[in-house]
Formats: C-alpha cells, structure tokens, sequence
C-alpha cells in the first residue's frame, strides 16, 4: 500500500488511545495542527527512541501550537504500559485491526505491521509533510518541527505580501536560515524533499 502523499484530507477518523478512550483525530488535535507518527511496536529499541524524542521535544512542538500522537498496532494495554514507563505526555492510538494505518497509507503486509511514518497534519487534517525514515529514529521529530516552523515562516511571508494560495518555485522559497530555522536543506518547501530515506515532502502554503 502506498503511503498517503501530501495534499490528502485524512477522514476524521474514531480512534481508540491508549487510557481506553474514543475519540476522534479532529478531536485530538484541539484545534491545532497534528503530527500522528508511526512506529511498527511498542518497547522495541528503536521505537521507543523515535516516540522518546517526540516526548523530549514537548515544549518546542507546543511553542508551534502542534499536538502529537503516537500510532502502533499494540493493544490498548500495551499502550498504555508504554506510555506510563516512558512517561509520554501524548496520546498513543491502539491501532489493533490497522483501519488508521490503512488510512495513512502506512499498513504493510508481513513482520512489521506498519511503515516507520510521520505525518504532519493541517487543523482541516491535510496531509502538509510526511517523513519516512526506518533507520534514524530522532529524525522523525526533528523533522515535524521544522516543517512546522517551516509552513508559519512561509505562509507568514505571503500573508504580509497580501498573497494567496499559490505554488511556489524553488527561486521563489525564502531562505529560511535568516528566520533562525535549523537545517534549511532539510525544510519542505519544494527542494525536493530531503527528510529522510525514501521520503516524500512538500508543504501547502496555503493560509488556514
């Protein structure tokens, strides 16, 4: 199954965290923008690397106004331990008959449940940048925030110029180093997508 590209509309989704709560993702979110990030099993040496460092980030992700939520195929239960040892201060989703991970495009068949993923996600549930990296677990993190930072800086821009919501070319992208945004080779902002191996990242300038 290919992963859900940007520019989607994820539907509104019932899902089900790991306190045993249903809820829905427009609900979660709160009113902010979303970034859902998947790992294929809780406790595993690098998926509890990859969910750590979204935890470790808390701060610098609400400063941005973004809400986390982790995704795996574990129960309820399983969830819910992995939360409490780790102390995440995010919802984990029990994905158990992977109807979320089909959704994202991130389900596949065989040993491993589900795609390594992140998706960020516009309040209206856009798909804005997905990050795809099975090998360096930080990554995942790093990259959601800039993206992020990434989409306020540029969408910032157009809207003081009286823009709309039109498609940049690349010798139109402001250089986002001189805003204080970290790795600018690594932002979304039509360069190619640089996020990570086998990634696929674009940004929707669009205000919303």
């Amino acid at each position: 199954m290919a992963s859900t590209t940007t520019g989607t509309r994820i539907p509104d989704l019932e899902v089900t965290t790991h306190d045993g709560t249903r809820t829905t993702l427009t609900q979660l979110a709160g009113g902010h923008r979303l970034v859902v990030f998947f790992y294929p099993k809780a406790f595993t040496a690098g998926c509890t690397a990859q969910a750590c460092h979204f935890r470790d980030l808390g701060a610098e992700f609400e400063q941005l106004g973004a809400t986390r939520v982790g995704v795996s195929r574990d129960s309820s239960d399983t969830q819910a331990r992995f939360a409490d040892e780790h102390r995440f201060d995010f919802p984990l989703i029990a994905d158990g008959d992977g109807e979320v991970s089909r959704a994202f495009g991130a389900k596949r068949i065989g040993p491993v449940p589900s795609r390594r993923q992140t998706y960020v996600l516009d309040r209206d549930l856009t798909v804005l940048a997905v990050i795809s990296d099975e090998l360096r677990m930080d990554r995942h993190a790093d990259d959601a925030l800039e993206a992020h930072a990434g989409v306020d800086v540029l969408r910032g821009q157009r809207s003081q110029a009286g823009l709309g919501s039109v498609e940049l070319d690349e010798d139109q992208v402001p250089d986002l180093d001189d805003v204080g945004v970290a790795r600018v080779d690594e932002l979304p902002a039509r360069r190619g997508g640089a996020f990570g191996v086998g990634a696929a990242v674009d940004v929707d300038l669009g205000a919303r």
